[in-house]
């Protein structure tokens, strides 16, 4: 699924541990209740996209965009988030906590840092 447009599409409650969506445009896509422990979604294009419950466990999220994203409720336990864009994505305070600790770099796309776009 590498640099696909894969843009609006639906990924819910599957299992995609170690898939790799890396540069793929996923704008708007849903992957809400899905696994997708250890998968690379380095440079992906997230924005406006809906990720509700969802495992991100020791998934490589470095440059992602988020920007404008629903992640209520999804784990990021071990994730690479550095250079991630998370402007006005929509987090639980713990989440933004957890993520806050882990923050750094800045996205090669939208040049926002990491730790700005979560507010920390």
């Amino acid at each position: 699924m590498h640099g696909q447009d894969l843009s609006g599409n639906d990924f819910v409650k599957l299992d995609l541990k170690g898939i790799d969506f890396s540069e793929s445009n996923l704008t708007g896509a849903v992957f809400n209740n899905s696994k997708l422990n250890d998968a690379d979604m380095h440079g992906a294009q997230l924005n406006d996209s809906l990720a509700y419950a969802s495992d991100f466990e020791r998934a490589d999220l470095r440059d992602v965009d988020f920007t404008g994203a629903l992640l209520m409720e999804s784990t990021f336990t071990n994730a690479l988030i550095d250079g991630a864009d998370f402007t006005d994505a929509v987090l639980s305070r713990i989440q933004q906590k957890q993520l806050c600790s882990m923050a750094s770099g800045t996205n090669t796309k939208t040049d926002v840092s990491t730790f700005y776009s979560l507010g920390c």
